[in-house]
């Protein structure tokens, strides 16, 4: 349980490996619709040298629970999974589960948490989004939207694999996307204060994925987060109201560190281009504000040793939500 709820997704494996059960966290880091229930996990890791890695974690993982009375904190293996279309970092930890189903044989989990720094850009896509392949464009949806809440913490283990090379990485990517910056400075101030900053990438350079929301999203809430915004701009194009729309509290992943979380309290969604000619893509403007800095964990926690930390459910707090004006 601390595995599953501390980290990107879980799996639970069979003595021989095999995928059984849910696979949907494998769909959500590797941006694909494949059923994996049935395969062999060994068979998605990328590097010959990570796979023998990874029997290697499992074998000294089960012999060491199986000799240490108390349990051990999960083992922790760094590889790349891939789908054959894009390799994805992640940190994997693994535990035993004996005796499920009754098997002699010990069943497996491993909880997956994704390396966002060292994510590749997927291929590239070009075109307008083809929204009838969206299954939340044909449901009836009201109006804000909420999107789920999960507890978060951190790993001692996965923050030690994440190195400051690979976290100045991440920002030097994001550089090399700036095309131009807008500062509003106080000249009056000491230093020259930023109050506002408007920044504007360059996405001409399909080598590099640029800066998007699915970097700063987490894996979890992705899908959700993702729907939500085409269904907005779908309806747009449909013809309802192009009325900014108050969501529920979100967290973000902080560029240089994205294991780190940031709790934005009020969230709106608007209509970047009002005035656009027919047949012109939508952009929309994303607001954020009233951060809960105290409660911006890190994404698992600290020790497995140690309690988790539970966020406070927000789903009845007032301050949650913003309320938008009629005339707005």
């Amino acid at each position: 349980k601390i595995l599953k709820g501390l980290c990107d997704g879980s799996l639970v494996l069979d003595s021989k490996m095999i995928v059984r059960g849910s696979s949907s966290c494998l769909q959500r880091l590797l941006s694909t619709q494949n059923n994996f229930e049935g395969t062999d996990f060994s068979s998605l890791i990328d590097c010959h040298d990570s796979k023998k890695k990874f029997d290697t974690l499992v074998r000294t993982s089960v012999r060491s629970q199986a000799n240490d009375a108390e349990a051990a904190p999960p083992s922790c293996l760094r590889v790349s999974l891939s789908d054959g279309t894009q390799r994805v970092p992640v940190d994997v930890f693994h535990a035993v589960l004996p005796g499920l189903f009754g098997a002699e044989e010990p069943h497996h989990i491993l909880a997956l948490v994704e390396d966002t720094a060292s994510r590749e850009a997927p291929l590239a896509k070009h075109g307008f989004p083809e929204w009838h392949q969206i299954p939340e464009m044909n449901k009836a949806r009201r109006w804000p939207f909420s999107l789920p809440s999960e507890s978060a913490g951190s790993s001692s283990r996965s923050e030690a694999a994440s190195t400051a090379h690979a976290r100045s990485n991440e920002i030097l990517e994001v550089l090399q996307d700036l095309a131009e910056a807008t500062f509003l400075v106080d000249p009056c101030s000491p230093d020259v204060d930023l109050l506002e900053a408007h920044l504007r990438f360059d996405r001409r350079l399909p080598t590099r994925q640029p800066p998007s929301m699915r970097m700063l999203s987490k894996i979890n809430e992705w899908d959700d987060f993702q729907g939500l915004l085409r269904a907005y701009a779908m309806s747009v194009l449909q013809g309802a109201p192009d009325l900014p729309v108050a969501l529920r509290a979100m967290q973000v992943r902080i560029p240089g560190a994205p294991r780190k979380l940031l709790k934005a309290r009020q969230v709106r969604l608007s209509l970047a281009n009002r005035s656009r000619e027919f047949g012109q893509p939508i952009f929309l403007y994303l607001h954020l504000k009233n951060f809960n800095k105290k409660e911006a964990w890190p994404s698992y926690v600290t020790g497995l040793q140690h309690e988790a930390l539970v966020e406070r459910p927000d789903d009845d707090s007032s301050e949650d939500q913003e309320v938008l004006p009629d005339d707005a």
